[in-house]
Parts: C-alpha cells; structure tokens; sequence
C-alpha cells in the first residue's frame, strides 16, 4: 500500500485550508461585508466560557492500541468466517467485492475467473477486486480462495448535499471583522478533487479553475458513448461536464469566484476562491440514487472506487501545461455516502472507509458528509465512517451570521461510529466538526442567472436519496481536528457526539 505522505509547506497549507472549506459561499446571506482596514488593540482580558480553561493542559502520549489486521476485529464479519454478515441470508444476485492479505496477483484474478466470474476493477489501495453481480450461493466458494480475509457487499452511493453553508469566518463581516481571508489563506495553490457528477467549468464563477479531470463511470464503459469513442484519457487531460447540477453547485460552495454571466462582480464567492479544480466524474446526469436498475447501482460503487484510486495515484502528478504550485491534489470533496446493511452502519472497516484512509495516507486531505438520517440514524455510512477522513456534520445557523442562535441541523446524522475493535476510543468519535448547512446561495449548472437560490427538493427527492430535507454540508472540504480529542474550533463549542468537538472557526 501507498503510504508516502507528503510532508511540506503546501500540505500543511492544505490542512489550514481544509478548515477554511468546511463553509460555502462567503456571501450567501446577503448581508453587505466590510474591509478590513484597521484593527485596534482591545482590552487586556477575555471572557472564559465553561470549557475554557486558565492553565495548559498537560500532554500525555497516545497509548498504544490494538495491532491487529482490520479482518480479525471488524463488526462486519462477527462470526469470523471472512463473510460479509449481510450476505449469509442473501439470496438471488447480489454485488460483491474481495479482499486480500495481499495485494491482489494476476494468480488471484486467475482464481476468481475460474470460479466462473469476472474482475470488474483491480483497488490496490485497498487490497480489492471488485466482481460485481453474483449469485449469493457463491460467496461462500470465493471465501475460500487462498488469501481472501472478507468477501464484501456492496453498498449504495447516495449523494447527500445539494445546498450548503454560509461562510464561517472565512470573509470578514461586520459581526467577525477578521477572516480567514485576511489571514492569507484562501486556496492559492490548492486543487481540490471534486468527486462528484463532473463540474461545468464554463460556469462564470468557475472560469479558469480546471486543472484535470477524470471520467471514472467512462473508464468502467457504462456510458455508450463512451465505449464508442474508445474509452476517455486517464492522464489528467479529460475535462467532465456536469449534467446532473449536484457537482457544480458543490464547487461554487468550495471555491466560486463570485462573478455573474453578466461579468458583475458579487459576494457569492466559494470559501476558497483561489483554490482550483480536479474534477473527478463518480455520477451520472441522472445523479446516483434512486437508481434506474442494479446494473446502474453497481457502476456507481465501482466507479465511485475507481475515482479514488486515480485520486490517490496522482496525489504528485505534475499536470500538463500548470506551474508547480498546481501540481498534485491536496484535498477530495466528498458530498456523498455509501449505504451499510448491517445495523448499526459501518465500522470504518468497509472497502471505501479503508480507500479513504489511504488517501490521507498518500497526503490527500478527505472530506466526509455525516450524513442525512437525523438524529435517530443507525451509526454512520460507509465514507463518513473512515477513521482518518473528517467528517462533518451540520448546523441550522437560522440565516444569521452570528453563531450564538446555532442550533444541530434536524437532519445531520449523530455519532458516534460503530466500534471497530480496535481498541481506540477516539476512532469513533464522529463527526470531528461541524458547521451551517441550511438555505444558501448556490452555482446553477446552467448559467443563465449565474447562480440561484433554489433548494432542489425536487431533485434531491427524486435524483438523490429520497428525502426532501438533503441539507448536509461537505460538497467542498472538511476541518482537520483530529490532532487531539475534543478538537473545538470556536470557544464555548461543546465537545458532543451531535455536532463533533467543535464548530468551525476558519
């Protein structure tokens, strides 16, 4: 497994910039936000709250915690048999994955075709071969396979944010007269991997942010025009459209310059307007959930892998024609989730948790939605269950920039993460952080207005996941706390299973 992670000034520049991304569309509220042209010293005393505290805390190593492979303590497979729980009772076709102890051999693909299936796409970083459809019965044949530790079941890709947060100090306003923005941090040399429906990039806000792109559901040739045309380049060098809406307005959340299609100039600019774009095409126009059929489901978990593990293969990659500042990927937005079928959701040991690991492993800054079940939801999803990723959950900021009105957005998934044995306690403690996510501006994936302030709860109902109230807030990038437990990100924030250690304080 990859695991050479790029210690430098841009990734720590990525890991700050990750906090300033947790919020969206600096002027989504509309209020008119004043330069910062002075700043007089106050007085020499501060307000404690209850969690403040007058000393330092005394630093204590991290203990030591169980060693063990993933396979030998994950709630997945609790009879130990290297069988997803989930498939024991299953009958019919069902999708399913590999995993190895090992990274999979040309005699491993060998053995799965003589069983009589196919190896839909190789997962190095995970140690995966995807299959696909099965017949249920046979799971247990491929169990036995020398070095197979779980046969796994796919989950489904469900898209979570449509609309997403206003700024969270990251542009001055009249309540928070400093900014991240007046800091110097704003995306200058950050290229965010947007993995989602593509990005139109013709959008005015958009222009100029391409850097490369990926079509992950054309390299599996699900799309007939695709296979006509031979397939689509894997260098960098195919630039994704956006047919479905969902990419392009998590984009302008993230990074929009602010420009309208009649050149006017406004405040609806993306918490990081320097920052430019990898766009990495996971979803089709008719989004990833419902689906149409299984077939369509299964492409989505395999494409969804596939645009990871390009991810993670060009974390260094010196694009063509970019100077060195925009070489590489420094961050994935991840506005979606991978259902679980076992109770409790998943234990951050599935195929896409470990994949995401991976990435954080390679220098990659992932950012994970929680979720959209509320708060009676049963554990977390595969992706925002990922031990290393931050996950990030979301607040109702009542349409007002002042935070001391916030409350937990009904519809944002609670924690904690199932235990994954471990050992850890602090694993599990999910989300990290969390931030506004309810009733903003947004990019419009046709330009016409250049950008809108619609809610989609049509679309989010039909073409999503079902639900009408879709308001989680990752379309962009998370807030790294994860250096120490109970990681606030603004005095006063209780450290709670609801809404992580803190709220984002860019």
């Amino acid at each position: 497994m990859h695991v050479g992670a790029r210690v430098n000034g841009r990734a720590l520049i990525s890991l700050w910039l990750a906090l300033l991304l947790t919020v969206p569309l600096a002027g989504s509220l509309g209020t008119t936000t004043d330069e910062l042209s002075s700043h007089t010293s106050g007085p020499e005393y501060q307000l404690l709250s209850e969690w403040d505290l007058t000393y330092v805390p005394t630093q204590v190593a991290m203990p030591a915690f169980d060693t063990h492979p993933w396979w030998e303590v994950t709630a997945l497979d609790l009879n130990r048999n290297r069988i997803h729980d989930s498939l024991e009772n299953a009958s019919g076709p069902v999708n399913v994955g590999l995993s190895y102890d090992h990274q999979p051999t040309t005699s491993d693909v060998r053995a799965v075709k003589e069983l009589g299936h196919s190896v839909n796409l190789e997962v190095p970083e995970v140690d995966g071969l995807l299959l696909g459809a099965v017949d249920a019965n046979d799971v247990w044949a491929l169990a036995d396979l020398d070095g197979v530790v779980m046969v796994e079941r796919y989950g489904s890709l469900v898209f979570y944010g449509d609309v997403q947060t206003p700024a969270v100090k990251s542009r001055n306003s009249t309540v928070y007269p400093v900014g991240a923005w007046d800091l110097g941090v704003s995306g200058d040399g950050v290229n965010i991997a947007l993995t989602d429906t593509g990005v139109d990039d013709e959008h005015p806000a958009h222009v100029g942010k391409f850097v490369a792109g990926y079509d992950a559901v054309c390299y599996l040739h699900s799309d007939p025009m695709c296979v006509f045309a031979g397939g689509r380049q894997d260098d960098g060098s195919f630039n994704p459209d956006d047919g479905n809406q969902h990419g392009t307005a998590c984009m302008g959340m993230a990074s929009a310059s602010g420009l309208l299609a009649d050149g006017t100039q406004t405040n609806f600019t993306g918490s990081a307007p320097s920052a430019r774009l990898i766009d990495v095409r996971i979803g089709s126009d008719v989004g990833a959930g419902p689906f149409e059929n299984y077939l369509l489901e299964q492409q989505f978990y395999e494409s969804a892998m596939n645009g990871v593990q390009w991810i993670i293969d060009n974390a260094d990659t010196p694009w063509s024609g970019e100077e060195e500042q925009w070489h590489g990927i420094d961050i994935i937005s991840l506005s979606w989730g991978i259902t679980s079928h076992e109770a409790g959701g998943s234990d951050g040991s599935d195929m896409h948790s470990r994949i995401l690991d991976a990435a954080v492993e390679a220098g990659v800054t992932p950012s994970v939605a929680a979720g959209n079940d509320g708060p009676d939801n049963d554990g977390l999803s595969g992706m925002g269950s990922s031990s290393l990723s931050v996950t990030v959950g979301a607040t109702d900021d009542h349409n007002t920039i002042d935070r001391g009105d916030d409350t937990i957005a009904g519809y944002s998934s609670r924690g904690p993460r199932r235990d994954n044995g471990d050992g850890n306690p602090y694993d599990e403690l999910k989300p990290e952080i969390s931030a506004p996510g309810t009733n903003i501006i947004q990019a419009e994936g046709c330009v016409s207005s250049g950008f809108c302030n619609n809610m989609f709860e049509d679309a989010s109902e039909n073409g999503y996941s079902g639900r009408s109230r879709q308001r989680n807030l990752v379309c962009h990038t998370g807030c790294d706390g994860r250096h120490r437990p109970g990681h606030r990100g603004e005095s006063g924030s209780r450290p709670s299973a609801d809404q992580g250690g803190a709220q984002t304080d860019c």
